[in-house]
């Protein structure tokens, strides 16, 4: 313990104004954070350390900390995890599952049914026949070459494997399609959220997509030159908006980057 308060207060010593989340996975760590000692931290540090994810599950059903995220690792805890005053969760499989997991959270904070949890929980167990990572970029690749790539000693699934994993989810009613028509879904929200002004979307196969109420003429225009582009923007626009307009695959025309500040 003394070796990880040590770790702890060089990383605070030298950035005094981070947040920090404790992860707390003995599996791939080697440590396994106690109920006593996470509170011990917080007391010592308790500008800076604000939550835990806790893929070891010791610690969610009965750590109680003020103001203090407590974050499971995986969907199948989610709503037990609410249940016991957990945040939510932070799982490598929300890269997949994102929306689907918002839906079951939305769901439990208005009392409604739990029908989407089932089906969440058995995607969750689907995955977890097979290494996290390998079976996420195996389902991702199929809509981004990029994901085909790994650090070692990780690879992506075989090919017997990835259709296992991909016919399984299928069976679950839960494909790479419903990820493609999330696209179509975000636009029609952008579409009626954003009433001042507007701009046009091009995507990388030519479909144009007007949002919002454009005033300009010619009405400004992003040129989406990848087809995986789409997907990202959907997960992540602020991690890749960026990088593609600096790569050159996001073009701009009529107007400038902070122009698309909605």
């Amino acid at each position: 313990d003394k070796d990880v308060i040590n770790f702890y207060n060089k990383i605070i010593e030298n950035i005094s104004d981070c947040k920090i989340i404790l992860y707390n996975f003995e599996k791939l760590c080697g440590y396994k954070f106690n109920e006593d000692f996470v509170k011990k931290l917080v007391n010592k540090f308790p500008k800076q350390i604000i939550g835990v994810k806790d893929s070891s599950y010791n610690l969610y059903k009965s750590l109680k900390i003020k103001n203090f995220s407590i974050l499971p690792g995986s969907e199948i805890k989610l709503i037990s995890g609410l249940k016991n005053g957990c945040t939510g969760i932070i799982s490598a499989t929300c890269n997949i599952t994102s929306r689907l997991a918002r839906e079951v959270y939305d769901s439990y904070l208005i009392k409604s049914s739990e029908e989407k949890n089932v089906q969440l929980c058995k995607i969750r167990e689907v995955f977890d026949q097979f290494n996290l990572i390998s079976g996420v970029h195996s389902v991702l690749s199929n809509l981004d070459n990029d994901y085909n790539y790994l650090l070692p000693t990780l690879k992506n699934l075989d090919g017997k494997n990835k259709k296992k994993l991909i016919s399984q989810l299928e069976k679950l009613e839960f494909n790479l399609n419903n990820l493609k028509a999330a696209w179509v879904k975000m636009l029609n929200f952008y579409n009626k959220v954003i009433k001042e002004d507007g701009f046009h979307i091009i995507d990388s196969r030519q479909n144009k997509f007007i949002i919002g109420n454009p005033k300009k003429n010619p009405p400004i225009t992003l040129k989406l030159h990848k087809r995986n582009l789409n997907f990202k923007l959907l997960l992540f626009p602020d991690l890749y908006f960026g990088e593609a307009y600096t790569d050159g695959n996001i073009e701009i025309q009529n107007g400038h980057p902070t122009d698309t500040e909605y």
